[in-house]
């Protein structure tokens, strides 16, 4: 297997590496971020999510697709960082495959300034996944198709 050539990062005195993050600067920005109860992610989240996908096993976003896919996360709908109020509310949670999951944080993260750390959102993530609510309480209706003259049908 042919080693990978040696990355060097942008912070003076880091040593050069090889992987996607320089580990000094994972470690700093793992300290920074804090545990998984401080960010909000207690035994009551746990339950919640626990209730959620069972409710919902499958991802809503594959599913919008005609996909057959396990849910594996639950992703809250207004991000925790700007709604914290709605942390435990159900109707803000949705079941999301891992794949899912990740395109959602990763467009919520680019909205944000890269990284999410440095600037306000605001609103929802517009990942342009199918369905990407942005409130909590949007329902899944879909309305009849319109004709040219702008009327659903007769």
């Amino acid at each position: 297997m042919p080693w990978a050539a040696p990355r060097f990062c942008k912070t003076p005195g880091h040593p050069a590496f090889t992987g996607r993050r320089c580990p000094e600067c994972s470690k700093v920005w793992d300290r920074e971020r804090g545990s998984a109860s401080s960010r909000g992610y207690d035994q009551h989240w746990r339950q919640l999510r626990e209730a959620v996908l069972a409710a919902e096993p499958l991802c809503r976003f594959c599913a919008a697709q005609g996909r057959v896919t396990a849910a594996t996360e639950a992703d809250h709908i207004q991000p925790l960082r700007l709604r914290p109020d709605l942390r435990l509310v159900p109707s803000n949670i949705r079941p999301l495959c891992t794949p899912c999951h990740r395109q959602v944080t990763a467009g919520f993260n680019r909205e944000r300034g890269g990284g999410g750390r440095s600037q306000e959102g605001i609103g929802g993530c517009r990942s342009g996944l199918p369905g990407p609510e942005t409130e909590p309480h949007t329902a899944h209706e879909f309305s009849p198709p319109m004709d040219s003259s702008g009327k659903g049908p007769s």
